[in-house]
């Protein structure tokens, strides 16, 4: 999320992993969000507004990520993981570890 958006952070990133965008659309991300009460940016009269303003602003920093790994909807997290990493080892075979 917001750690991204720093240009120091994703230079430590890049020197030290992969970065990957998990790349979901406004309706995804407000389904996962929207019974959490931990996010302060989205305390606001209109957090789903808020929340598609901040991927407006956001997401042309977060496609400079390495990786851009879009998000399915019905998705469990066991799918979306086994995904990534096939991805990964697709791209980039040499940051996963042997099995």
């Amino acid at each position: 999320g917001g750690a991204w958006m720093r240009a120091e952070n994703r230079e430590l990133i890049a020197a030290h992993g992969l970065s990957v965008w998990l790349n979901c659309d406004l309706d995804t991300l407000w389904h996962r969000v929207r019974q959490r009460s931990n996010r302060p940016l989205l305390q606001t009269a209109d957090p789903k507004g808020t929340l598609a303003a901040l991927l407006e602003k956001r997401n042309p920093v977060y496609a400079l990520a390495e990786m851009n790994f879009p998000a399915r909807q019905g998705d469990t997290i066991e799918t979306a993981t086994s995904r990534l990493i096939a991805a990964i080892r697709a791209t980039e075979p040499e940051l996963l570890e042997a099995r």
